[in-house]
């Protein structure tokens, strides 16, 4: 997509993952070709972390504004339990170039509930139409949370 003469990040095309789990692949999909999946967010970090673009998806999966998320912590909305590990996968993104680290994390919504979310990050920062670390997530709450108890039965 082209925005006052620049080339502007679109979001990448959506395949099928493990454990039948929506996830989102890594290239790149011009806008005629974008898969709307309304249970996937997709945030930019800089190269400090900080976050730069939420999409409209990420208040409704997590039930916060775009706001919270670029202008405060974001890591205060994950649960306390699991702050270190996102922080840690986050860090290990901004460090390396063109790897994927993904994982799963609670993040407390504001009425209080927990919810699991599935996390795939990917530093982006030498392609010049990202520039940054590419973070997807999505509510995994229902189908872990079923495995979780089958298991536990």
């Amino acid at each position: 997509m082209l925005r006052e003469g620049k080339q502007v990040w679109t979001p990448p095309q959506v395949f099928e993952m493990r454990d039948d789990a929506r996830c989102v692949s890594d290239t790149y999909a011009s806008e005629s070709e974008l898969t709307v999946v309304p249970n996937i967010a997709t945030a930019l970090l800089d190269a400090t972390g900080r976050i730069t673009y939420v999409d409209p998806v990420m208040e409704r999966i997590t039930g916060y504004p775009a706001e919270r998320f670029i202008l405060e912590d974001p890591f205060e909305l994950v649960h306390p339990e699991d702050r270190d590990f996102v922080m840690r996968i986050v860090e290990g993104s901004l460090m390396t170039l063109e790897v994927e680290l993904s994982g799963r994390f609670r993040i407390v919504r504001p009425n209080g509930e927990s919810r699991w979310f599935e996390m795939q990050c990917r530093n982006l920062a030498n392609d010049p139409t990202v520039g940054g670390l590419l973070l997807q997530i999505c509510d995994v709450t229902d189908q872990f949370g079923a495995r979780f108890s089958l298991r536990s039965d």
